[in-house]
């Protein structure tokens, strides 16, 4: 046991704890820079949610790592080095476990919390959000627009997908943040834009989108597809099947209500294309209630554990577009529980020492006399 306790105890040293809030200062400065070139979720995954990343292929802790790192050392210090029948202690106790249901917030965000979009045009009621981190390989009629098979490309346990008596997919290769590149020796399988393109398996690619390789094999022979999400044309199924496309897409949220949007009003500082202000007035529908909100910028919507920003819009042929960014964090009132928790922990130790410096005033002046 003493073995196994020594380093645990090990951990509460305040140099681990500093040097751990120093590192993350340096993650956050290169996150924040790097998100121009890789994007917000990119830079995200790859500095703060992972364990480790590649600085000029140099491996270095990633704040996943650290985050993990300062929740077990104020574990082991609230374990083994504070004194709880000293009741001088008790305010830096309180403060060390505010830190920690801090820590622990972020961890079940993380884990559990949801982030999309809702898009919708003036008019138009939908009841799902697409997730900004999670991707279906979708299958649909170009004609009529029906979606036939909808998977997640993290779910291999689906395949084979059978798309008629004659061809069945029976592999996807999946690769996040891929970088697309030139196929400069196709191969007589691959179909369609899988002759001009391919893409590195790199995790650290500078275009953040994910592609799909896609095997679709009949009793004669295979074919090769591959797709992207936000590619500027559809890939249809150009072997007996011209009428079924392939495509990425953000995966689906089901609401537990409906939301239409009513209408889009935009304001531009005069004389200029510059965007003001902007807002979504928007109903909500949920069973038998129905009610307007207003959502705009700096005022979002809470509804029912979900939160919608208004975050961008546009327009095309059919009107107005408005977007929404969608939050679900089942983890949003332990910032606020930590931060009491922190304050009411510092208060109690200023009290404690300023009565502390009190008396030894006192006894200082009871010597001199």
């Amino acid at each position: 046991m003493k073995k196994i306790l020594n380093p645990l105890k090990r951990l509460s040293s305040l140099n681990i704890f500093f040097w751990s809030v120093f590192w993350l200062m340096i993650i956050v400065v290169l996150g924040t820079t790097e998100q121009k070139n890789i994007g917000l979720f990119a830079a995200q995954e790859k500095y703060f949610s992972s364990f480790y990343f590649k600085f000029y292929k140099i491996p270095l802790p990633g704040g996943g790592s650290i985050i993990l790192l300062m929740s077990l050392a104020l574990i082991s210090q609230l374990v083994f080095k504070t004194n709880y029948k000293n009741k001088s202690r008790m305010g830096i106790a309180l403060a060390h476990f505010g830190a920690l249901i801090l820590l622990l917030g972020s961890f079940i965000t993380h884990e559990i919390g949801t982030e999309g979009s809702l898009v919708f045009k003036e008019g138009e009621t939908v009841d799902f959000i697409q997730d900004y981190k999670k991707f279906d390989l979708v299958i649909s009629n170009s004609r009529t627009h029906d979606e036939m098979k909808r998977i997640g490309l993290n779910e291999t346990s689906k395949l084979p997908i059978i798309l008629n008596d004659k061809y069945a997919i029976i592999k996807i290769d999946a690769v996040k943040n891929c970088q697309l590149i030139p196929n400069t020796n196709a191969k007589s399988s691959e179909i369609g834009f899988a002759k001009m393109f391919s893409f590195s398996t790199d995790s650290d690619g500078q275009i953040n989108q994910m592609c799909a390789e896609v095997t679709i094999q009949n009793q004669e022979s295979r074919f090769i597809y591959r797709v992207f999400n936000q590619m500027p044309r559809t890939q249809s199924l150009q072997i007996d099947m011209p009428d079924i496309i392939i495509e990425v897409r953000n995966s689906k949220i089901l609401l537990p209500f409906k939301m239409q949007l009513l209408d889009f009003d935009k304001k531009f500082h005069q004389g200029t294309l510059i965007s003001k202000s902007f807002k979504s007035i928007v109903q909500i529908h949920d069973e038998k209630i129905s009610f307007n909100r207003v959502i705009e910028m700096n005022s979002p919507l809470r509804y029912r554990g979900y939160t919608f920003y208004q975050s961008s819009f546009s327009e095309n042929s059919d009107g107005e577009i408005s977007e929404l960014a969608v939050v679900k964090n089942q983890a949003q009132w332990f910032p606020y529980i930590s931060s009491f928790i922190l304050c009411f922990g510092v208060l109690i130790h200023l009290v404690i020492k300023s009565r502390g410096l009190k008396i030894v005033s006192k006894d200082l002046k009871g010597t001199q006399s």
